[in-house]
């Protein structure tokens, strides 16, 4: 529970040495290295008190000095942006950032609009802390004033009430979302609360599981706190933290290559390949070396199948923008 995680722990040095169960305090561990006049830094011990108190806490907290407050961060959401083979979109997220809800539903939407077979948006290793990008594209999937999520202090006392705005349907085209280990921030919010929702499928792994908003807090010194102070919970009160959000099918990035098919050579003597077959080709190309996307890829062909809908066709044009705004 969350009032659980905000309980301060002390340092645990001495029961780690003695076997003890019970905890001692910093001032006791500090008073058997004077008794026996073992040699010690204070600063040193201090400051290793702090790390295991912030440690107990909270893993991601940290004291950031004044040099590291000017680190250069990126404001990127989307890295990538493709039209593929058989009318499959694909596009690559860094992270939610300021604005990046409203590109990422503008491209979406225009695809499926023009009759694309299938949507994938890869959010794993994404990142990002922008809620109100989470709160636009969650309504491409849910009704005007739907219950989103909710911020929570360390009480669990609610603090903040996300519902739906405005919302903006994308259609039916079907969207693949895969996840991994390091999605996280706002990309983690996103999965966690589009698990479920029709039209959308969850592949990969399991994300992360950090479900903590933190802020940074001056110190003396000038130094910075920089810690969890609010935690988010999903509609119907389902917590994420240290847990995080399963996908509907979980693919291990590294699974099933031994089984693959390998990319035919393109030399084919005596033979010309067929339109179709270069269609395929390039397809298999692009995902050959990923079997999360491959998975997605198959699972949109599967369907596009079952509609009855012709295979072989470009979709449109490939087309690629990398680094793309904000």
């Amino acid at each position: 529970m969350i009032l659980q995680r905000t309980t301060i722990v002390f340092l645990s040095v001495f029961a780690a040495v003695t076997g003890s169960a019970v905890a001692a305090t910093q001032q006791e561990i500090l008073k058997v290295l004077d008794d026996h006049g073992i040699p010690y830094d204070r600063e040193v011990v201090e400051a290793s008190a702090v790390k295991g108190i912030l440690s107990a806490v909270d893993e991601g907290a940290r004291i950031i000095s004044s040099i590291e407050t000017g680190t250069a961060v990126t404001n990127r959401t989307l890295v990538r942006k493709e039209e593929w083979a058989e009318g499959i979109c694909y596009l690559k997220l860094e992270g939610l950032r300021s604005g990046g809800g409203a590109l990422c539903i503008k491209h979406l939407k225009a695809w499926s609009e023009e009759g694309r077979a299938g949507l994938i948006m890869d959010i794993r290793g994404a990142g990002g802390a922008d809620l109100e990008s989470v709160d636009d594209m969650l309504g491409m999937f849910t009704a005007t004033n739907t219950l989103l999520y909710t911020v929570r202090d360390g009480r669990g006392k609610i603090i903040e009430t996300h519902r739906t705005g405005k919302e903006t349907p994308i259609g039916k085209t079907p969207l693949m979302v895969l996840v991994g280990r390091e999605t996280r921030g706002a990309s983690e919010l996103l999965a966690g609360s589009l698990s479920g929702k029709p039209g959308v499928m969850l592949l990969g792994s399991r994300t992360r599981g950090d479900a903590r908003l933190r802020e940074r807090i001056l110190l003396k010194k000038k130094e910075i706190l920089y810690i969890a102070t609010k935690w988010l919970v999903l509609a119907d009160d389902v917590e994420y933290d240290q847990v995080g959000i399963k996908p509907d099918i979980e693919v291990s990035e590294t699974a099933g290559r031994e089984y693959r098919q390998p990319v035919p050579v393109r030399k084919r003597i005596g033979k010309k390949m067929s339109d179709k077959a270069k269609i395929d080709r390039k397809l298999m190309e692009r995902v050959a070396d990923d079997p999360v996307l491959a998975r997605a890829t198959d699972i949109h062909l599967g369907l596009k199948a079952l509609r009855g809908e012709e295979s072989g066709g470009e979709g449109g044009s490939r087309k690629s923008e990398v680094g793309g705004r904000r």
